[in-house]
């Protein structure tokens, strides 16, 4: 898989990017009073799949990459659940939460690609491009599960 310098160049964040645009029109034409959770809820997730691509690119582990990347995930389904809710009620055109679902779809394949190359490849470096001064300072916390009596 190729490095990213840019969280903007992954593939899921543009997708991501494209749908938060198209639920934004949907959100539109949602009746302010009525609708207002749903509006906020389903906006509110988009926005966060794709935050949070962006937000674990910016980590220094992959594990902390992946981490964000299974909150874009989740986020991702409670923006279909929105949608199918919309579906369901049928305040919006049809047309256009089809198109939002696609734009989903879209966003979740490369995204759920990124995460299963990340779980085969955790001991390697982060997808990305970086100087030794970029990597950090710390070493990684020994995760060995110990108890009080282990020092007997």
């Amino acid at each position: 898989m190729a490095t990213f310098e840019s969280y903007r160049e992954i593939k899921a964040w543009q997708n991501a990017r494209v749908l938060v645009r198209h639920v934004h029109g949907i959100c539109k034409e949602l009746d302010a009073r009525r609708e207002w959770v749903l509006k906020d809820q389903l906006f509110r997730a988009s926005l966060s799949i794709m935050n949070n691509i962006a937000e674990g690119f910016g980590r220094y582990s992959n594990p902390e990459f992946l981490r964000f990347l299974g909150i874009a995930r989740g986020s991702g389904y409670e923006t279909g659940s929105c949608l199918d809710l919309l579906e369901d009620i049928g305040v919006v055109d049809a047309q256009m939460v089809a198109a939002a679902q696609k734009m989903l779809d879209d966003t979740m394949a490369p995204l759920g690609g990124l995460m299963n190359y990340l779980r085969n490849n955790m001991d390697e470096e982060p997808g990305r491009k970086r100087t030794a001064k970029d990597k950090p300072k710390h070493k990684t916390p020994n995760t060995e599960h110990r108890t009080p009596n282990d020092n007997v």
